[in-house]
């Protein structure tokens, strides 16, 4: 795969973090690395009515105070 980068216009990457490993790694120019943020629609920030929240509290039988985990225990 080192040997394919010498082809590529540009690399794109969701980190500033990993501009570097990409860089040094893989000998690619700072210049064809480029970031794109992960993002989140501004739908995702509207508060709902108390009324909705109560009716999928209700829904999931969610009667004390509760944290959301979305994700994995597997190391990465």
């Amino acid at each position: 795969m080192k040997n394919s980068v010498r082809w590529i216009d540009q690399v794109i990457t969701v980190s500033d973090f990993v501009v570097d490993d990409v860089v040094q790694y893989w000998n690619v120019p700072e210049e064809k690395v480029s970031v794109a943020h992960n993002g989140v629609d501004d739908f995702w920030f509207q508060k709902q009515s108390d009324e909705v929240i109560d009716n999928v509290k209700l829904k999931f039988y969610i009667d004390k105070p509760y944290i959301l985990f979305v994700g994995t225990f597997q190391p990465r």
